[in-house]
Order: structure tokens, then C-alpha cells, then sequence
């Protein structure tokens, strides 16, 4: 049986249900009924020293108490709401209150200062070892082909330094003619000016 929201909120913003049944927080059930018990017939309106409105006010917050922490899962909620706020209110006070006057700057860090993470790490593991299997698999299945792994591509044609200084010593040499593809050679019937 969960509580209302008004309930739950009321929870956290309501005063330590503990402290009104005066029991640490690690108490059983049994310490927490013993200790209502005990509270009840002290502060019951029929047998308590108090004026009554005072003793129905206090015997009210006594019953709220323990019907929280009774019931086990009303009593998880509550503490943990309870945890909460405690870490919040703590963590509050512990951060620096910054002034008015002055404005807060932000600070951006480079990204080359910070550490790597595991998983950064692991992802380049992952790939370097990607890279390396992919080098082996393609040398691995050349040599099983049978083919050489240096091999001049068929593009690169070898000229021998011989003949290249030959050329540029013999400058006086006649060049070669230029012959002219039967094509592109005029012949009579495309010459106007000869009929």
C-alpha cells in the first residue's frame, strides 16, 4: 500500500520520524512498536499530565510516525526520501556560496588534459588490432596465391640511365621525322584551289 503524494512530500519536509519515537534509525520493528507503545500511554489524552489540545497534537504526530515506519515499504521510501534530503541539504552547504558582486566563470578545459577512459582505450585496442589482423589476413592470402610482395606495378616503366644521358649528350643528332597518319594527310581531292 503506497502513500499519497501529499503524503510522500509531506515525508521528507515533516520532522525526523525517528527522533519522535526516540530510536535510531536501524531499529527493528519490535524497537519501534515497544517504543510507540511506551509513547502512546505517555502521551494519550486520556492519561497524560498535558492540556488536551497539546496532548492530541503530540499522540497525532506519535500515530503518523509509526504508521510510516510499520509498514515496511512506507518505511523504505521514507527512509531513502529521508537519505535524500539529508545528502542534498549536506552537499548545499559543503558548495561554496558564490557572491553577487562577483559573476562565476566557467572554466572549459582543453580536452588534451584529460585521461583516456577504459573504453577509449579498449576501442583503440579494438581498432589497432583491426588494423593489424586486416595487414596479415592480405599478406597472408598474397603469399598463398602465390604472388611476389614486391612486385613493380605495370605503370612504372624502367628506363636505363644509359640511354637517358645518350640523349642529352648527342643534341646535334637530327631529329626523327614526324610522320603523319594517312588520315590526317592532305590529299588532292580535299584541296579547292588544285581543281
Amino acid at each position: 500500500m503506497s502513500a499519497s503524494p501529499s503524503a510522500d512530500s509531506a515525508m521528507v519536509t515533516s520532522p525526523d520520524y525517528y527522533a519522535r519515537l526516540r530510536i535510531p534509525s536501524s531499529a527493528s520493528d519490535r524497537d519501534i512498536r515497544q517504543a510507540y507503545r511506551e509513547l502512546s500511554k505517555q502521551y494519550h489524552p486520556d492519561t497524560t499530565t498535558l492540556p488536551l489540545p497539546a496532548a492530541l497534537q503530540e499522540f497525532q504526530k506519535l500515530q503518523e510516525a509509526y504508521a510510516v515506519l510499520s509498514d515496511p515499504e512506507r518505511r523504505r521510501l521514507y527512509d531513502f526520501q529521508l537519505e535524500q534530503h539529508r545528502w542534498t541539504t549536506s552537499r548545499a552547504a559543503a558548495l561554496p556560496n558564490p557572491s553577487p558582486r562577483q559573476p562565476r566563470v566557467a572554466t572549459v578545459t582543453s580536452d588534451r588534459e584529460r585521461t583516456l577512459s577504459a573504453g577509449e582505450i579498449f576501442a583503440l585496442f579494438l581498432l589497432s588490432l583491426t588494423v593489424v589482423g586486416c595487414l596479415v589476413l592480405t599478406i597472408g592470402l598474397g603469399l598463398l596465391r602465390g604472388e611476389q610482395l614486391l612486385q613493380t606495378p605495370s605503370w612504372f616503366q624502367v628506363t636505363t640511365p644509359a640511354a637517358d644521358v645518350q640523349a642529352i649528350a648527342l643534341p646535334d643528332s637530327e631529329p626523327a621525322a614526324i610522320e603523319t597518319p594517312a588520315l590526317l594527310a592532305p590529299t588532292s581531292n580535299d584541296n579547292p584551289a588544285a581543281s
